[in-house]
């Protein structure tokens, strides 16, 4: 069994002010690093936000 983390950051206030708002933003970073295969963390930017449907 293998088990692998991936992390999302977030930094106040860089990517938010609000709670809700710094959430989603480290949510978003966690998504970006399991893209990457996970096993890493993410750093939240805009680039890391998924495409609108």
């Amino acid at each position: 069994m293998q088990i692998r983390a991936s992390l999302g950051i977030a930094f106040y206030p860089a990517h938010g002010t609000e709670a809700q708002t710094l959430i989603q933003a480290a949510d978003d970073a966690m998504y970006q690093s399991k893209r990457r295969g996970g096993s890493c963390f993410s750093i939240y930017s805009n680039d890391n936000r998924p495409p609108d449907n």
